[in-house]
């Protein structure tokens, strides 16, 4: 797996929150099905700022089949849920 841990943008995801679809570096991504999903917490202890009032501090992580105009693999998307941001970890062509 190349590692990457880059931020996304223009991520479209199902009812229940898993990506379907995604932009990074200018090329779209088309998500297919979920071969594993797990869930980690922030290393918490690295913050400058604490995350109290009950934000969360669950990392979702998904591994897909991805595929777009450059070709086809699979791929690690990770949802920082108190940020609301997601990041591409790694990429396997």
């Amino acid at each position: 797996m190349r590692v990457y841990n880059e931020r996304i943008t223009g991520v479209q995801t199902d009812q229940i929150g898993r990506p379907l679809r995604w932009t990074w570096r200018r090329r779209v991504y088309q998500a297919g099905p979920v071969l594993d999903y797990w869930v980690t917490t922030r290393d918490w202890w690295r913050e400058e700022v604490s995350l109290a009032g009950g934000e969360s501090q669950q990392i979702r992580h998904w591994l897909v089949e991805a595929s777009s105009s450059g070709g086809s693999g699979q791929a690690e998307l990770a949802l920082d849920e108190a940020s609301m941001t997601w990041r591409l970890i790694g990429l396997v062509d």
